[in-house]
């Protein structure tokens, strides 16, 4: 298989995740609280994206001037998958 059809394929597989969050995050909320949810996401994500840093050997260093901009955009994002949740549950 040349790499062309390789990477459509694995875009077409992301593009189907993603469009699958959506359905899958409605279920999901009828079934445990915002907060479980949002934790739960959030941890999975830290693993695999371990796992993908360890596998493609690239080392996590941060700079201390970016670390404060790390954890802001990391609030955001927890607080916007949180009211995510939220919505959805509601919507």
């Amino acid at each position: 298989m040349t790499r062309t059809k390789y990477l459509y394929i694995l875009l077409v597989l992301a593009m189907f995740l993603w469009g699958s969050s959506w359905p899958t995050s409605k279920i999901l909320s009828a079934y445990a609280d915002t907060s479980v949810i949002t934790f739960w996401r959030f941890f999975f994500v830290l693993l695999g994206s371990l796992m993908v840093l360890g596998f493609l050997r690239i080392p996590l260093r941060l700079e201390k001037s970016i670390l404060k901009w790390v954890l802001i955009a990391g609030i955001l994002n927890g607080l916007y998958t949180f009211v995510f949740f939220i919505a959805i549950k509601h919507g």
